[in-house]
């Protein structure tokens, strides 16, 4: 048995096809990493072009014409983002000196009063950002935090007991991050920190109604206000995107359609082709049961799971070694549990296998139909389409779980096949257990293995 299967190994690698798509892999990989490399430069916003195209619209309109507030106001935003472009300097900039500018030439068009105090203000803003001083607008929200909590703890404000408790607790939290923004002047020039600072604040009012009314809808946003809160905590930049940790992160998913073409391609090819050129006879003038010449071709396309699997691995580990160096593989993968209150640590290597593992009872299906479809029908084409068609397919079955009348899909195997849905405290989105996803998936594979074992069995091998 043994022989046989090392045999089929064989013949899978002195196939030209299996080379050629193992490049293509190693040759899309590389691409892959070029994207992500430069990925912080194709978000990189131009804002010249943004500048001159606003300055030509203000050539064709009256200056009578109101839309004139809003041409002046973008390009003084964009002339100043033009060359600030840290963090915490783009947020303030899009955000609070957007406002002042708007109102400025609001009140220049209407020939406001407050026009010069406005001038003062935009001034006074820009003076600021040029000196990096993130402290004084920080000092600003703490100061507007701390006067709208004393007019609620005096009750100055007309709400409800439940509204004020609320409010109470948002500028509680605020004042909290203030002073670690102030306690930690490295945000200014550590984009990372700031962003996570930045996104806890605007997730602040979510995550208090959370807390008194949980609520599915919700959890993503929980589940990344807490993610934030361990990159402050423990000063690591958990997403960074232009590195190796994050190319193996995201691996299987970026190499899904390789791994795919790659398993499918041999699985359907493994015994139709011999049938079609006629070299099954001599294989089975070979004193071997049909069985084992069936399992041996089957093992050996099986085999090729961990092989694609490993392959990709070190082809990632030579291509990211040498565009990113291996540094930023110490920076663990995380994910907060909502449902567990929990953390979830996890190396970026060890989460690559950790994906792949559990997208194998899919990816062993899909090479089961393949490899069944090949055993029965004889044809290496028809068996690839088929199979690529019903992985296709299977999003499209599975969007149709969630009316009433289709609940029956969830005995299909595609809602059951993809076990990442259980990791990290998770569950699956279809309300599937897991114990009923593997004898789900158990029972389509042995479904399959036994027709085309039948099949196999009995072909008559006379009129080949």
């Amino acid at each position: 048995m043994i022989n046989l299967i090392k045999a089929e190994i064989y013949k899978i690698f002195h196939k030209k096809s299996t080379f050629i798509t193992l490049i293509i892999g190693f040759l899309f990989l590389f691409l892959v990493n070029i994207l992500y490399q430069n990925l912080n430069t194709l978000m990189f916003k131009n804002y010249q072009i943004y500048i001159n195209s606003a300055e030509d619209s203000l050539k064709e309109i009256d200056s009578t014409n109101s839309d004139t507030i809003n041409l002046n106001t973008e390009i003084r935003v964009y002339s100043l983002l033009k060359d600030y472009h840290h963090a915490w300097q783009e947020d303030m900039i899009l955000n609070d000196y957007y406002s002042l500018a708007y109102n400025y030439y609001n009140a220049l068009f209407y020939h406001d009063s407050n026009v010069d105090s406005y001038l003062n203000l935009l001034n006074n803003f820009e003076e600021k950002i040029k000196n990096n001083d993130l402290a004084y607008f920080i000092n600003e929200k703490l100061d507007e935090s701390k006067n709208l909590l004393k007019e609620y703890e005096n009750n100055e404000i007309n709400m409800n007991s439940e509204e004020l408790a609320i409010n109470k607790e948002m500028e509680n939290r605020k004042i909290e991050l203030y002073n670690y923004v102030l306690n930690h002047p490295e945000l200014k020039s550590n984009d990372y920190l700031y962003n996570a600072y930045s996104e806890m604040v605007r997730d602040l009012n979510t995550i208090i109604n959370y807390e008194k009314n949980p609520n599915e809808e919700d959890k993503e946003i929980v589940k990344n206000y807490y993610e934030n809160k361990y990159i402050l905590d423990n000063n690591t930049d958990t997403k960074e995107n232009s590195t190796i940790r994050m190319v193996f992160l995201n691996l299987y998913s970026e190499c899904e359609i390789i791994i795919l073409v790659f398993i499918i391609m041999i699985a359907g090819g493994i015994i139709s082709e011999e049938f079609n050129k006629g070299t099954i006879k001599n294989l089975l003038t070979l004193p071997f049961e049909r069985w084992k010449i069936y399992f041996a071709k089957l093992i050996a396309a099986l085999l090729m799971l961990p092989f694609i699997a490993i392959f990709l691995f070190l082809s990632e580990l030579i291509i990211g070694g040498l565009l990113y160096g291996y540094s930023s593989l110490s920076i663990p993968f995380v994910s907060y549990s909502v449902d567990l209150g929990k953390y979830y640590t996890l190396n970026a290597i060890s989460y690559y296998f950790l994906i792949f593992s559990s997208k194998l009872p899919m990816l062993i299906l899909l090479l089961m139909l393949s490899f069944s479809l090949s055993t029965i029908i004889l044809s290496t084409s028809f068996s690839i389409t088929i199979t690529f068609l019903g992985y296709l397919a299977s999003s499209i079955i599975n969007s149709f779980i969630t009316y009433p009348k289709l609940a029956f899909l969830k005995f299909f195997v595609t809602p059951n096949w993809d076990f990442s849905y259980y990791l990290f405290g998770l569950s699956s989105p279809y309300n599937i257990s897991i114990e009923r996803a593997i004898i789900t998936c158990i029972i389509y594979f042995l479904i399959m293995l036994i027709g085309s074992l039948i099949v196999f069995k009995k072909r008559n091998i006379k009129n080949i």
